[in-house]
């Protein structure tokens, strides 16, 4: 028994236009309903028709019909509460409006909390095929309507559609696809021609993400947009590394230190000051008539400084992003060998100089773009200058020490793993 019919009155309701596509069904869109009287929601009744348009275009499926001026088509179309067209009507209404499917909607609320309802219409059927709702504030609306259209469009039999499923971290990132919003991750299964189509994930706070991909007819491909926090083009930072230093020199032994930096990015640069101060054992064995093996104990006091330049060239990668620098500094050394003063054990200063030092370096920084970033990196140091090494010899049981000067290469491999802080 059929219930109360009710006739949706849609003057000056209009049909959305766009490109044509062969063999495939025409959908007609018409303006929405308002439920309530709220006035700063009036515009919607165009404006959300609107924002499905390239959403239909987009799909290989289907093409929107243009029909002007349709208000008398449509008011004498009466809609069973069930969903149903009335049979008498189905007929007509496709020969006047070219429609296989209308796209119903209705909306109410506030611009902080809009709920629509969308209806996929089976004109063939009079059957509601499909039916949404979408809640949400103003500022995230279009997405979300935009979306939900997507999901509710039917597959076609035969279409060579691909299909495309799209998240990304975080979720709840706007998507355009060639420049059109296609709504907010997680987007379910959506179909789009073959070819190759750019796909940008937006988010508040998070730097944009490109992806194009090639998809081929039939093909479903699920794309992950990782979303980097946006760093300002300008920032600070401060980090501390611990240090291990091998010299090229094997009469040098290995050191320890750690390292402080400070320095400002621009964009994918870094540049930064950085000083370290360590000492490095050159000890030897002595003979003397008295004792075949004694050691002489002898260090290098070393204080580093330097300017370094990274470049970070891969933004968009948000576990473990690669960097490469180089940089130029000085290192400044005093020589030291230990003995007894005045029956007391001190050192005795040798030698001590200044020497240029150029650099090069590579790193890993984990968690890139957070405010709290951890590195490791590996550095080689070319000092080309030379410095004096003066070793001592026993001349036996009369003679004293003879001391003979030598030169060494203070070049050296570092290896840093440290904690960088941006502000």
């Amino acid at each position: 028994m059929r219930s109360k019919l009710f006739a949706i009155l849609v003057s000056g309701y209009f049909v959305l236009p766009v490109a044509t596509l062969a063999n495939s069904a025409n959908i007609a869109v018409v303006a929405f309903q308002q439920l309530d009287n709220s006035p700063g929601l009036r515009y919607l009744k165009d404006a959300l028709p609107d924002s499905l348009t390239p959403v239909i275009a987009d799909h290989p499926a289907y093409t929107a019909i243009e029909r002007r001026r349709v208000a008398e088509i449509l008011k004498e179309i009466e809609w069973e509460q069930s969903g149903l067209i009335a049979e008498r009507q189905r007929d007509s209404t496709r020969k006047l409006l070219n429609a296989d499917y209308l796209i119903l909607g209705s909306f109410s609320g506030t611009p902080e909390s809009v709920t629509v309802n969308l209806n996929l219409v089976n004109v063939i059927t009079g059957e509601i095929e499909s039916a949404r709702r979408v809640d949400a504030p103003l500022a995230e609306l279009f997405d979300r309507v935009s979306s939900e259209f997507s999901s509710m469009l039917p597959s076609q039999s035969g279409n060579k559609s691909s299909y495309v499923v799209l998240f990304s971290n975080p979720e709840n990132a706007s998507v355009t696809m060639n420049g059109v919003s296609i709504g907010k991750t997680p987007i379910q299964k959506k179909a789009v021609n073959p070819g190759s189509h750019t796909f940008v994930f937006i988010k508040p706070g998070f730097e944009e993400e490109s992806i194009t991909v090639e998809l081929d007819p039939g093909e479903t491909e699920e794309i992950r947009g990782n979303l980097v926090p946006r760093r300002s083009n300008l920032r600070g930072f401060a980090g501390l590394a611990f240090l291990h230093i091998v010299p090229l020199e094997n009469v040098v032994r290995n050191a320890q230190t750690a390292q402080f930096h400070i320095g400002a990015g621009y964009r994918i640069y870094n540049f930064r000051a950085e000083i370290s101060w360590h000492r490095m054992s050159h000890s030897y064995s002595l003979a003397s008539p008295f004792n075949a093996n004694v050691e002489q104990t002898r260090k290098y006091s070393v204080f580093n400084y330097g300017l370094l330049a990274e470049i970070h060239p891969f933004k968009s990668f948000t576990s473990v992003a690669p960097w490469f620098g180089f940089g130029m500094g000085g290192l400044q050394y005093t020589d030291y060998r230990a003995r007894l003063i005045n029956g007391e054990q001190d050192e005795e200063e040798l030698d001590s100089g200044l020497k240029f030092k150029l650099m090069a370096s590579a790193g890993l920084e984990f968690l890139p773009g957070r405010s709290i970033s951890p590195y490791a990196e590996i550095r080689y140091e070319f000092v080309p200058g030379k410095i004096n090494r003066t070793v001592h010899s026993s001349q036996g049981i009369i003679g004293g020490l003879v001391a003979t000067q030598t030169q060494i290469e203070m070049h050296s491999w570092q290896i840093a793993a440290g904690i960088r802080s941006y502000f």
